[in-house]
């Protein structure tokens, strides 16, 4: 058998002093840059994607979408809407709820009447006060609808 060497198979002008023929050197994907702390990424519809709404686009779903200055001041004052027609409605359903007694109190003889063998206290506190509850919840709803018709209706117009 006739044994040879791996430097007998390399071509006469490679030796193991030089330089390999194919040099290869593993290449390190830089890690990504991570996003400046200010920049902003904001996801949105592709149907309402660069679309602008009203007249002279002012005030658009981007501005609102983006919080931008103006659709942080509509936003505002939508919420302060809303904020204070609750605070309304609570105060109404407050004052009913929270005057009951003080009627009772002032008023003696409506402790004094029963309906059925059961007191007009318990019938106003029991029953009645929940349709007054629903009626209450019905006209918050209506008008905080109305309030965001409203609320687009500027956002449109601008």
């Amino acid at each position: 058998m006739i044994m040879s060497s791996i430097d007998d198979d390399l071509p006469s002008h490679a030796s193991a002093q030089s330089e390999p023929l194919v040099s290869w050197k593993p290449t390190v994907p830089s890690p990504p840059s991570p996003p400046s702390p200010g920049k902003r990424v904001v996801v949105m519809s592709p149907k309402l994607r660069g679309k602008k709404v009203g007249g002279s686009g002012r005030a658009n779903l981007t501005d609102l979408a983006e919080q931008t200055e103006l659709g942080e001041m509509l936003l505002n004052s939508l919420m302060r809407t809303q904020l204070g027609l609750a605070i309304k409605i609570l105060a109404i359903f407050g004052s009913i709820l929270g005057g009951l007694p003080l009627l009772l109190i002032a008023v003696v003889s409506l402790r004094q009447i029963h309906l059925f063998g059961v007191p007009l206290t318990w019938i106003i506190l029991g029953a009645l006060i929940y349709p007054l509850l629903f009626g209450l919840a019905k006209l918050y709803v209506h008008l905080a609808e109305k309030n965001e018709a409203d609320f687009t209706d500027v956002v449109e117009k601008f």
